[in-house]
Order: C-alpha cells, then sequence, then structure tokens
C-alpha cells in the first residue's frame, strides 16, 4: 500500500481591506485559484458560513459513540427517528386520514425496540453538546406508491406524506419534549428505491407540510430538500432546483443535496467532483436571493475503488477489507469535503459513523461492534484536521478558473486565515500564494502532520519572496493546511 503523508504550515494574517488569493501551482501545468475576500456588504452576501460536519447514524449510536461525536466536534447527526413506517405490519392502509396516521404512529413508535427510551436519552446528549439533528424518513410506506418498477407516490401522497411527518413530529415533541431543527421530508425522491416523488408533486408535499407545521406549534422546524441522490447526473440538481418555485423556496429553510456522482465513475480524480456542481452552482446562485438559504450536503464520502495502481472492494460490497480502510479513501473524502465547501455547503454530513451487523456494507467511520469499533483511517485525519476547519467561520467566495487544479478551500476566522489545500499527484508540487491588495503576511509557525503516522512532527519548506508572497511544498499525496 501506497503510504500518504499529511503536511500541515502555518501563517496568520490581518485582513482589515479587500484581498485576492491567488495560488498558482507547479510543476507541470500552471493553474490560477483566485481566492477572493471582500468586507464590503455585497461580498458577505455571496460567502457563506461553515457550520461543521455532521454525520447519519441511528440513533442509538448518539449514546454508544457520544465520545466520538465530541472528539470529531461534529455540529449535525441526521437520522431516523421512529421505527421505519414501510415495514411495519399491519401497515397503514392506502388512503388514511390525519387522524388514523397520527393513532398508526403512537401505536408503532416502539415497535421494533425502545425507540422512545433511546430517542430522549439521545435528545439529552445533543442538547448538552449543542448537535442539531436532522431527521429522514428513509421509505414512504409501501401502500402510498405505485406496484410498477417506479414505485411512484400513488394520488394524494402528498398529504399523507406530510400528515405522517405532523404526526411524528407530534410525537417526539409531547411524549419526548424534543424537536429537530431540520427535516428531509424523503430520502431521494429522485429514484424508486424509497419512492418516487416527481419534482412538482415533492414540492407540493414541501408546500403543505410547511402549512401544517407553521399551524401546529412546529414553526422552528425547518424543512431541508430535496434530498436527492446525486448533484449532476443527468443534471439532476440542476434539474431540481429549476423546478422550485418561489413558494417552495420560500417554504424550505435550506437546499440539501447528496453527493454519489462517483457511483457513476469509480475511478474518477476530484475535478470530477468539481465539476458536479457547476451548473447545479449557477442554478442555485440565480434563485438563492436574500434570505440567503443555506446548503447541506446530507450525504457524501467517496464511491471511488482504484486509488495510484490499486483497486479495492467497494464499500457496498460484502469484503472484509474494501476502500474505507485505507489511507487513500480517507484523503479522497477529505478532498470531497473540501471541493464540496468550497461549491457552497456549509454542512457536509459523512455516510455514515458506524456500521451495523444487519447491513454487511462498510461505510463507516468506526467499524461495528462485532468487530471491535476500530476507528477507520478516515475517522482520523478528520479528527486532526478539523483544528484547521472552525465552525462558524466565513467561507471566501472564489473565483473558479476553466481548468481545475487541486482542491483548495480557504477559511476566515476572524482576523485569521486557514487554507486547506490537496496534493494527489505522485511527485511534490510547490504552490505559490500570492494575497493581493498589499496586505503583509506574518508567517509563524509550521508543522508537518504524516498521515502514516499521525504523532510524527516535521517541518515543511516554506519561502517567502515579497511581503504578500509565500511558497509552500506541498509534499506527493498529501494535504497542505495553512494557517
Amino acid at each position: 500500500m501506497v503510504a500518504f503523508r499529511f503536511r500541515l504550515a502555518a501563517i496568520t494574517a490581518l485582513l482589515p481591506a479587500s484581498m485576492v488569493v491567488a495560488l498558482t501551482c507547479s510543476p507541470g501545468e500552471t493553474h490560477t485559484l483566485p481566492l477572493i475576500y471582500l468586507p464590503d456588504r455585497a461580498a458577505q452576501d455571496a460567502a457563506h458560513r461553515f457550520d461543521g460536519f455532521g454525520v447519519s447514524l441511528r440513533v442509538t449510536d448518539i449514546a454508544r459513540h457520544e465520545s466520538a461525536l465530541r472528539e470529531l466536534g461534529l455540529t449535525h447527526v441526521r437520522f431516523e427517528p421512529g421505527p421505519s413506517w414501510a415495514y411495519i405490519n399491519p401497515p397503514p392502509g392506502p388512503a388514511p386520514s390525519a387522524a388514523e396516521i397520527a393513532a398508526f404512529v403512537r401505536a408503532n413508535f416502539d415497535h421494533d425496540g425502545p425507540r422512545s427510551a433511546e430517542l430522549a436519552n439521545a435528545a439529552r446528549i445533543l442538547n448538552r453538546h449543542a448537535i442539531q439533528s436532522i431527521l429522514i424518513n428513509y421509505h414512504v410506506p409501501f401502500a402510498w406508491l405505485s406496484r410498477d418498477a417506479e414505485r411512484r407516490l400513488l394520488p394524494g401522497g402528498e398529504e399523507r406524506v406530510a400528515a405522517l411527518w405532523l404526526a411524528t413530529l407530534d410525537y417526539l415533541r409531547d411524549r419526548l419534549e424534543f424537536q429537530p431543527e431540520y427535516i428531509e421530508i424523503t430520502n431521494e425522491p429522485d429514484g424508486f428505491w424509497n419512492g418516487h416523488i416527481p419534482p412538482d408533486r415533492y414540492y407540493n408535499t414541501v408546500r403543505i407540510l410547511r402549512a401544517r407545521l407553521d399551524h401546529s406549534g412546529h414553526a422552528r422546524v425547518g424543512i431541508v430538500g430535496p434530498g436527492i441522490s446525486n448533484l449532476n447526473q443527468n443534471e439532476l440538481g440542476f434539474r431540481w432546483v429549476r423546478a422550485s418555485d418561489a413558494t417552495s423556496r420560500a417554504a424550505l429553510a435550506g437546499w440539501s443535496f447528496h453527493a454519489w456522482d462517483e457511483a457513476y465513475r469509480p475511478i474518477s480524480q476530484p475535478r470530477f467532483v468539481h465539476r458536479s456542481w457547476q451548473r447545479l452552482r449557477a442554478e442555485l446562485n440565480r434563485v438563492n436571493q436574500q434570505p440567503r438559504r443555506p446548503v447541506l450536503l446530507t450525504e457524501f464520502a467517496t464511491d471511488i475503488t482504484r486509488f495510484g495502481n490499486r483497486s479495492y472492494y467497494s464499500n457496498l460490497s460484502t469484503a472484509l477489507y474494501t476502500a474505507v480502510e485505507t489511507e487513500q479513501y480517507a484523503a479522497r473524502v477529505l478532498a470531497n469535503a473540501l471541493i464540496h465547501i468550497s461549491n457552497g455547503v456549509s454542512v457536509p454530513v459523512l455516510w455514515r459513523l458506524t456500521d451495523y451487523p444487519d447491513d454487511a456494507r462498510s461505510w463507516g467511520l468506526i467499524s461495528s461492534t462485532e468487530a471491535g469499533s476500530y476507528r477507520r483511517p478516515v475517522y482520523e485525519l478528520l479528527r486532526r484536521v478539523r483544528p484547521a476547519m472552525p465552525v462558524g467561520s466565513q467561507v471566501v467566495p472564489r473565483r473558479y478558473p476553466a481548468r481545475f487544479s487541486r482542491p483548495a478551500l480557504l477559511l476566515r476566522d476572524e482576523n485569521t486565515l486557514h487554507l486547506l489545500t490537496s496534493n494527489h499527484a505522485d511527485q511534490p508540487a510547490r504552490q505559490a500564494i500570492h494575497f493581493a491588495g498589499g496586505h503583509r503576511i506574518t508567517p509563524n509557525t509550521r508543522r508537518c502532520l504524516r498521515f502514516r503516522d499521525l504523532n510524527a512532527s516535521c517541518t515543511p519548506g516554506l519561502q517567502q519572496s515579497a511581503p504578500d508572497r509565500i511558497t509552500v511544498e506541498i509534499p506527493a499525496r498529501s494535504v497542505a493546511l495553512l494557517r
């Protein structure tokens, strides 16, 4: 296995006025990545906040892995609050009333275990650590779907889906004194695997549910959506945002997407992920007027199975050793996170915290309890880079070059800049950084982080050719963090 080395450098800067940060990479082709910060109102409106990482999990994970949530500094968790309503027998009928749906929820919330008690305990933990929750019902009840291969929501289903959510939130509030910050109405409504809801009917569901929530004491619960499966395959993200209207957008507290585009290109490079955002980002900029709604990436990791000259089993397989066990996988997940955040994402939600004995897939940052609950490389990498990504910092807007060079992210936290950039090439790269506008950049501390041994320390090369220009040597297959 090829060893990865991760290098950390640090500089500090005072930013009293506008500036442009230009990064030029070598050897090989020269690319320019302008990263722009302007303190005037227009630029602040164009920027967005980084609100921390989230993770998908099960309710029981919140208590079992409380220390991991704290150590990783996670700010959001995404989970299904009750049982999978589609698999309860007897199921809800094909056309139940709202009262019948509410009775169904009350009767079956603890259908497959002590969910009420577990969620009440989880809510106390989330409150203690100021972690926000995003609730999701993964499956639409089967009786509400067509019986053909498309599994489309039947006529009248919008009202039933809204009633199911209202009944669930009533139960959580009235029985458990718990109210989430966000809900995703359904999982990946573009597909047939959890129940297909076409865009026009999805946004109709959003409007109906928002009105019900506002009139039932749930005005503080935000709806994020549409939660579709990928960003750009068949222009999916662009088409779903374009299908929204002003009323449905006003009903959304934020946009949500999933980023599984790499499933269609499992040996692609990070530039493919960057390109996946281009048309969607342009459409979001067109419709996302004030008040600007945050973008939550409610599922992401990577589907890449080939790194360098070696291929690995997919995490979807039942193999004991899959891509998730490798250092290269961890580096690609981080690279994807930098790309997603720099393209407008405020909260990237990792899929997922742990593996489970009833699910052979191995996406977890932590292995299953049966396998020893060991921490995988992506867990350790996220733990080590987290201090360089302060929650609440401003993502500096950037201009996008015609040609992508490497994943890069610039954050501003008060008077400190945090620059993160990764190098996936097999040879070192020199990265020249220019802070235009006459600002003096004063390096004070420098250190390297080697991924093979996260406790090892070293000092990277750093040259300063002018008060506002520095050059950093980025080793092959590494990530550089500059402060």
